[in-house]
């Protein structure tokens, strides 16, 4: 199977500035976003992920979100609706916020999704989880 190094970084064709998507170890998916989280960029996070799938990765994915600002209306329900639909495909769902505004976000999407996301307002133990994943725990 041809999978991603694990440096290589999301080339999409024109992909939203301040996105980066990468894989960091076999099954372990790391996306970062710098800014607002608009309807555009909500749908290449989503398409990275799915050319992840596609591959036959079956991730834990880290999302370093520590730098959001804010998100669309859009974004929000169209990551909540896409996570829910994908989660059979998912192993863990982990982000990183730093926003009251996202970590409300992510309260709101977790309770629909059944507590699907662990989510951290802390930088070192989000590594501490990705580390662990990429170790196969």
């Amino acid at each position: 199977m041809n999978t991603p190094s694990p440096t290589s970084r999301a080339t999409r064709a024109g992909a939203p500035e301040g996105f980066e998507f990468r894989v960091v170890a076999p099954g372990v998916t790391l996306d970062r976003v710098v800014g607002v989280i608009d309807d555009e960029l909500a749908r290449t996070i989503a398409a990275a992920h799915d050319e992840a799938f596609d591959l036959g990765i079956r991730p834990h994915t880290f999302h370093d979100w520590s730098e959001v600002i804010g998100y669309s209306p859009f974004a929000r329900k169209y990551l909540t609706d896409w996570l829910g639909a994908s989660s059979p495909r998912l192993r863990s769902v982990h982000i990183l916020f730093s926003s009251k505004l996202l970590a409300m976000g992510i309260s709101v999407a977790n309770l629909v999704l059944g507590g699907f996301i662990k989510a951290y307002g802390d930088r070192e133990r989000f590594r501490v989880a990705m580390e662990k994943a990429a170790r196969g725990g």
